[in-house]
């Protein structure tokens, strides 16, 4: 016998869901693009380095091209890690108030 007025899921389970799904995209927004471009400048500096003498003129004195994108990839590096780790701690608080909500409606 089924009682009326009672379903089967909480009442909030959908919206636990799409907040899930939103919390989702907006990582991946923020994370592609910043894979792509850092992956996309490592290969291109490791093609022009490979297959071209681009990279080999001299920029000042001694130091070549090549030499100063591969020195200033470490900062970006750092860059990077710091952006991404700001965007995670935001990320984590999300997550905190998802869980909190399921916790409260079960």
């Amino acid at each position: 016998m089924v009682q009326s007025g009672r379903s089967e899921s909480p009442p909030h389970v959908p919206d636990l869901v799409a907040a899930a799904q939103a919390m989702t995209r907006r990582r991946l927004r923020f994370a592609l693009p910043l894979c792509l471009v850092s992956f996309g400048g490592f290969m291109l500096v490791t093609a022009l380095s490979g297959f071209s003498d681009v990279l080999d003129a001299p920029v000042v004195g001694p130091l070549t091209w090549l030499f100063l994108l591969l020195t200033l990839g470490f900062p970006l590096v750092g860059v990077c890690a710091v952006l991404y780790r700001r965007r995670a701690e935001q990320w984590d608080e999300e997550r905190a108030e998802v869980l909190r909500a399921v916790r409260s409606t079960s």
